[in-house]
């Protein structure tokens, strides 16, 4: 699985869908769609609504999740709503909003 990279340096606001796997470590504003993996760095910083099969946070997330499996790591702060069949939480991280388990 080919990953795609939105580096520390760039802004980017939109919508994006993709194949296979995507990691945020700039800063990103819109809407995310996908039936791959997204992964926030932990220099990342994205505010949207996300609906992917798997994600895994270290950075920030303002905005709602939907997927098969979320993990947030310790470093994770995340303001919205999650809706998974799967959750991990690491210690340490942030999540201020509800989770729906289906």
């Amino acid at each position: 699985m080919d990953t795609t990279y939105i580096s520390e340096d760039i802004e980017f606001r939109g919508d994006i869908s993709y194949e296979g796997k995507l990691e945020v470590n700039g800063k990103f504003e819109g809407r995310v769609r996908s039936n791959g993996a997204l992964i926030i760095g932990g220099s990342g910083f994205v505010k949207a609504d996300i609906e992917v099969r798997q994600i895994s946070v270290k950075g920030e997330v303002y905005g709602n999740m939907n997927s098969e499996l979320i993990t947030l790591f310790g470093s994770a702060r995340v303001r919205g709503d999650l809706t998974c069949k799967q959750l991990q939480i690491e210690r340490g991280a942030l999540h201020n909003g509800t989770t729906i388990m289906s």
